[in-house]
């Protein structure tokens, strides 16, 4: 499946019975995956990333981002935007 479009279909968004707007947290897990993957591009290094804990949250216990994107969309998009810090080096 082309990137664009996995993209495209990650980043629809669902309606839950009220009408809220609701993002399951299989494609929140999905998203930080695909970014994680693009870092890595190691299927094995981005799985041990995945489930290995680490402290994102200050003086919070240490969390998988695996956990942290599941929980909430403001977890997965600040995985995500470590990971882009990353890959483009700023700090």
């Amino acid at each position: 499946m082309p990137y664009t479009t996995l993209a495209r279909e990650l980043t629809m968004v669902r309606r839950s019975a009220t009408g809220k707007k609701k993002r399951p947290s299989t494609e929140r897990v999905a998203r930080v995956w695909a970014e994680a993957a693009a870092l890595f591009r190691d299927e094995a290094a981005t799985a041990a990333w995945m489930n290995k804990p680490a402290n994102f949250l200050p003086g919070q216990p240490d969390i998988t981002p695996r956990k942290l994107a599941s929980r909430s969309s403001a977890g997965a998009n600040l995985l995500i935007e470590r990971i882009h810090r990353t890959m483009w080096g700023t700090f």
